[in-house]
């Protein structure tokens, strides 16, 4: 009966706000950080600055890919492992319990964390074993990424052959011919679903889900997503 609440976005982003608060300020838990080479990853700062803040306004663009996984596996994605790339903070981890993955199957990994539910890693390098995960989420990841190739491979190394989902998500109208003032000509933000084919390791994989939007719907909301079905071990 919890786990279904959690399923309600501000539940989930309430309970995240109060216990980053008493991480912060009350455990006084200190920052962990995959990397202090501000070469080895875009915009740095940026990403960092969004744990400086006393309060924090928990991310809404997880819930679209969230949901749709869960979706997928429908009726059953209690017994789905998942790993999330990049959540920042804890929200993502409840609102996929709100959907129905049991916390034990719930891995989280990202650059920063202040979390033990939330891994400090590298996308390029995960930390996991071929064929582990039934879905990985990467929501607004390809920005920060100077190997785009490589970050893609590893979402494909670590999901199950025949049935493994990788879901992406992100901004159609940021590219690198089109920057953005907040992200600057480096951040290599091209993406649409025919730039993720043409990056994709294997092309005999299924796309199950191509949706490119050609202005903002809603802001917040993801502006692609693209769901790929690992087809073999290739």
């Amino acid at each position: 009966m919890f786990d279904s609440l959690l399923r309600v976005p501000w539940i989930s982003f309430l309970i995240t706000s109060v216990r980053f608060f008493v991480i912060k300020y009350v455990l006084r838990r200190k920052l962990q950080m995959w990397s202090v080479d501000k070469e080895k990853t875009v915009n740095y700062d940026y990403s960092k600055s969004a744990y400086s803040k006393a309060l924090i306004r928990p991310l809404t663009r997880s819930v679209l890919p969230i949901s749709l996984a869960s979706s997928l596996f429908w009726p059953e994605p209690f017994n789905k492992k998942l790993l999330i790339i990049g959540p920042r903070y804890e929200s993502d981890y409840f609102l996929a319990r709100g959907y129905g993955f049991t916390k034990s199957n719930i891995s989280l990994v990202d650059h920063f964390s202040y979390s033990k539910l939330i891994t400090v890693g590298d996308a390029h390098q995960l930390n996991f074993e071929e064929n582990s995960f039934d879905a990985v989420i990467a929501s607004w990841i390809l920005v920060y990424s100077k190997n785009q190739e490589q970050l893609l491979s590893e979402l494909r190394r670590v999901i199950k052959p025949n049935t493994g989902i990788a879901i992406i998500t992100g901004d159609h109208h940021l590219s690198p011919h089109n920057p953005s003032p907040s992200y600057g000509s480096d951040s290599g933000y091209m993406f649409d679903s025919a730039h993720i084919h043409n990056l994709w390791p294997n092309k005999d994989d299924k796309f199950l889900i191509q949706w490119p939007t050609q202005s903002l719907v809603i802001s917040g909301t993801a502006q692609v997503i693209v769901a790929i079905q690992k087809s073999s071990e290739k």
